[in-house]
Formats: C-alpha cells, structure tokens, sequence
C-alpha cells in the first residue's frame, strides 16, 4: 500500500468529508492555525465558509499583535526604570566636589552615552597631604556595570587612605573583583594616581587602562585589567612634574567618540586636541574636550560609551 493511499484511508477512517486550514499570522511571523473537519457528506464547507475563517484568522492575528506591542512596550519601561537606577548609583558616587590647593587645580567632566556605561573616577584627599586620583571604566553597559561600579569605588575608598602603594591598592581592588566575577563575569580598566602637591611628584599604576594625556611630561601606563586573574601585581611609575604641567586623565570613550576608528590615529588626534588647549586652566580643558565629544554627538553620530574625564594642571 502507497502512503498517499494509507493517508487517505486514514482520513476516511476518521468519517472526514470536508477540511479547512487557515494560518494565523502576525505580520511575517506564523504564530498558529485554524483547523475545521466536517462529516458532513452532504453540505462540505464552502468558499464563504473558508472566507469566514480567513476573516477570523485575521483578527486573532491583530489581537496577537497588540499583545506583543504591550509586552515590547513593558518590556521598554522595565529597561528605562532599570537604566535610571544605573544612572541614579553612577550620580550618588561620584565626587560632589573636588579638593583644591596651592600649586594646582582639578576638574572633571563627564558625558553619559545612549546607555549606561561603567566610567567612574574619584579624588581623594589623603591623611599624608597627597591627592589620589582614580579613574576606570567597567565593562558592559546598564545595572550590572553600575553596581560592580560601586562596588569598585567603595572599595577604593576602604583601601585607598591606609594604602601609600597605588600598585597594592590595584592589587586589593583586583581581589575585590575576582571575588564577583563569578556572578558578573565582568572586567574593568582603572588608573590610579597620587600626586603630592608639595614635591609635585605624580606616583601612579595602571590595570588595562589608556594612558592619560600630559603636557611637558610622559607617563607609560601598562599592566593587565582588573579581574583578569587572581593575585596578580601592578607596576608602579613615579615622576616630578614641572610647573605649568598639565596631565588629563580619560576613559577611552574620548578616543571612541568619532566612532570604530585605528587607535593610534584616535590617540594622535586626542593629543592635538589637547596640545591646542594648554596652557589652560583645568576646568576649560576638561569642559572643552568634553564639548568637542557634544559636537560628535550633535553631528549624529551614536556613542555607546560614557566619556570621563579628570583634569590636574600645576601651577607655574
């Protein structure tokens, strides 16, 4: 026996005389069926019959495609509430003010992306009388990022003013982080920096961070990212700065603003910004990098990173 003729007799064995098979589709997307059997053998179904099931399909269709406009449009309004706790934590932890004195200035500036980034700095007046200065950027974007964000700088200040290594304060805050990573699984550039405003001597380490710009000096940033590995160790730089210096520290989406680019050129460019803007103060070269990532950003260019920026400029 074929299949075509075991097919048959199987319907013919259920009594059927008479079938209709409708598709019920939201847009594209086939979401189900309407299916109708008669045993009817003298009335099958008609044109207007199938005309009426189409009719229906239809409209449970449409039904179905409002529900999913109401779910996407919840779904929007639970990511909008859980961006703004984001920005809302960003907002609580960052410095309100930062510390000033004889012989040189700060600033910072900071521009929030579409989304929510992990860019956060800090400025500490330390019991020694030296400054630290802490910037970094965690990976990922939206409520994880935030709170690992917190995380790091509530860390930083449990550690920082009992801590005169910024390379063993890298370190702590590395354990800090393998210890999350399990539930985040996320990693996170920093730089710290103590400068001591009577020696001018800028002392600092890195962890995958991009190195900060600097007038009439250089500084070398290496060293692995935060999280990477347990246990790891930093290296630590030092240098006197000369009056008139001006160091800017940065997260990378200063670099990123004009959009996938090469890194070195980005860089070159950056460092002809800023060349152009010194000798300056510290708040009109933070505020005029800051302005020229807004003028990007007017031009339509989406960004998708914070940009972060911290300013010291020594007096001379």
């Amino acid at each position: 026996m074929s299949l075509s003729f075991r097919r048959t007799a199987s319907v013919a064995a259920e009594g059927l005389r008479s079938v209709m098979a409708v598709p019920i589709r939201v847009g594209d997307d086939l979401r189900g069926a309407f299916y109708l059997s008669s045993g009817d053998s003298v009335r099958g179904f008609t044109p207007r019959d199938l005309a009426l099931l189409e009719a229906v399909a239809n409209q449970v269709g449409v039904a179905l495609g409002r529900v999913d406009l109401v779910n996407e449009l919840a779904n929007r309004e639970r990511i909008c509430r859980e961006l703004e706790i984001a920005r809302e934590v960003q907002r609580g932890l960052l410095p309100k003010r930062l510390p000033g004195g004889d012989g040189y200035t700060l600033a910072a500036a900071s521009l929030p992306a579409l989304e929510v980034g992990g860019d956060f700095y800090d400025v500490l007046k330390l019991p020694d009388g030296r400054i630290g200065l802490f910037i970094g950027d965690v990976a990922g974007k939206g409520v994880p990022a935030a709170l690992l964000m917190a995380s790091l700088l509530s860390g930083f200040r449990a550690v920082a003013p009992a801590e005169p290594d910024p390379a063993e304060v890298l370190a702590r805050l590395n354990d800090l982080l393998i210890a999350q990573r399990a539930s985040s699984g996320v990693f996170a550039s920093a730089l710290y920096a103590l400068f001591d405003p009577r020696s001018r001597v800028l002392t600092w380490s890195c962890a995958g961070h991009t190195p900060p710009l600097v007038h009439s000096a250089e500084i070398v940033c290496e060293g692995p990212v935060l999280g990477l590995a347990p246990a790891m160790t930093f290296n630590t730089g030092s240098r006197a700065l000369d009056p008139g210096a001006v160091v800017a520290f940065y997260t990378d989406g200063l670099e990123d603003a004009k959009g996938p680019a090469d890194a070195v050129a980005a860089r070159e460019d950056l460092e002809a910004r800023f060349a152009g803007l010194v000798p300056g103060s510290a708040e009109g070269i933070a505020n005029a990098l800051l302005a020229s990532v807004e003028t990007i950003s007017a031009e339509n260019v989406a960004r998708y990173d914070d940009v972060t920026i911290l300013v010291l400029s020594i007096q001379g």
